[in-house]
């Protein structure tokens, strides 16, 4: 009864383990970049209410698109608080792309701040861009 009871229990744990999604990679903050991130929105200045949308494309050092690599973005929201979002992951062409949702409304012109963090297996790479939103 014991020997069963433990059996149950290791198949669970091990079933626990097997269905836990990995953690998100990350890049080593010591070495140095090795893949070439760039970023850029669809638009400089929008009105609030208005959809805004985020492209990246990776390179490797030699200007071959990076397919798979994980992008990480990092937006500072109005609030002052930082939101953590992933991106798909890159196609064939190095390509990602992800709407970003701006739901709250300015009275002042404010600006924007987007970077992302590119990570495949142990290279990574970082960019940034900004955007402003107008009432």
């Amino acid at each position: 009864m014991i020997h069963r009871l433990c059996r149950l229990l290791i198949l669970a744990g091990l079933w626990l383990v097997a269905c836990t999604a990995p953690p998100a990679p990350t890049p080593t903050p010591t070495s140095t970049p090795t893949l070439n991130a760039s970023l850029w929105v669809d638009y400089p200045i929008i009105h609030t209410g208005y959809q805004q949308a985020a492209t990246v494309i990776v390179n490797d050092g030699a200007g071959k698109p990076v397919a798979g690599a994980t992008v990480i973005g990092e937006i500072m929201t109005l609030e002052g608080k930082l939101e953590t979002f992933y991106f798909p992951s890159t196609d064939d062409e190095g390509k990602s792309r992800m709407p970003l949702e701006i739901l709250t409304q300015v009275e002042t012109s404010q600006v924007i701040t987007l970077t992302v963090t590119t990570v495949e297996q142990d290279r990574w790479g970082k960019s940034n861009t900004s955007f402003q939103i107008i009432p």
